[in-house]
């Protein structure tokens, strides 16, 4: 069957087109969905959330009691679900950058996660992005890397064995942590549940083909840091309201405001509520008996 789906208009008009569907296709219209007012996580490379305005730093000269969070947007950008809850804090502004403009004089850098990571550390080198990152870290921005961003901050990267589809050969890091990498054809994979200095409890998952370790090859904490520069490998970080606490409360003293109780959300019970918005109209829009006698007998 078909359904329609983000509908902006009036259904009397779309009928004649919905049977020349049908009559086209051979398949019945199971439904029209409209166009939701609901939060819901969007695949990597598609969102809207890429080409808001707020990418504009100049916005945020005029809204200086938010905390200004810039995202780098790395062209194999991967995972960028991880910033969906500080999207979603009222105290946070969270901006997509793709270059030096873009990205001003933010209270936070972060680089996400990626998957390819030695492509996307020579576009930060080309695009003059990772300069002006180190030049924010010098005067004490904070900047964190996720994952593939992670193996970026660190003295270097290496695949030996070409594991990433445009690998091969090794890379000088951005050289703010005293980490190296080393891409082996085995895929981590592990769910994460601890406590971390500075960011407290936090829960997540990782996912990664590189393995990382100490300049001398010893073992690394969850968390990496050197002074105002940190680094992990763990998706989710910021999902906890304990860990986007602790960085507002973080952010807001470098920024010299005096801290505050930040009522944040659960995200959990936040995205359960997105979700059923979308239930209630799939119940009321959609003909669910012909797409449960799909399910059950096929088409």
């Amino acid at each position: 069957a078909l359904i329609v789906n983000k509908f902006r208009g009036d259904l009397e008009i779309l009928k004649p087109g919905l049977q020349m569907l049908e009559e086209k296709s051979g398949k019945p219209v199971a439904g029209v969905l409209p166009l939701l007012d609901v939060d819901i996580e969007d695949e990597d490379s598609l969102s809207a959330r890429f080409y808001a305005k707020k990418n504009d730093p100049k916005m945020m000269r005029l809204n200086t009691n938010k905390i200004d969070i810039a995202v780098v947007r790395l062209p194999k950008i991967s995972n960028f679900t991880d910033f969906y809850a500080l999207e979603a804090t009222e105290e946070i502004c969270v901006r997509y950058v793709q270059n030096q403009n873009e990205l001003g004089t933010p209270d936070m850098v972060i680089i996400p996660g990626t998957k390819n990571t030695i492509s996307d550390l020579k576009f930060l080198r080309q695009s003059g992005l990772e300069v002006a990152v180190l030049r924010l870290a010098e005067h004490g921005t904070i900047i964190f890397g996720l994952c593939g961003g992670y193996q970026m901050l660190g003295m270097a990267v290496t695949d030996v064995e070409g594991v990433e589809l445009e690998g091969g050969g090794s890379i000088a890091g951005m050289g703010l942590l005293p980490v190296k990498t080393v891409f082996t054809p085995e895929k981590q994979r592990k769910q994460v549940n601890a406590a971390v200095p500075v960011f407290g409890n936090v829960e997540g998952y990782e996912i990664h083909m590189g393995e990382s370790t100490g300049v001398d090859g010893s073992p690394l904490p969850l968390l990496v840091q050197n002074k105002n520069i940190f680094g992990t490998y763990m998706h989710g970080f910021f999902d906890s309201s304990s860990a986007r606490e602790a960085l507002c409360k973080l952010l807001y003293e470098k920024k010299g405001f005096q801290s505050k109780n930040h009522n944040l959300f659960d995200l959990k019970e936040y995205k359960e509520k997105q979700f059923d918005i979308l239930a209630d109209a799939v119940r009321k829009n959609l003909d669910i008996k012909m797409i449960y006698k799909i399910l059950e007998a096929g088409a």
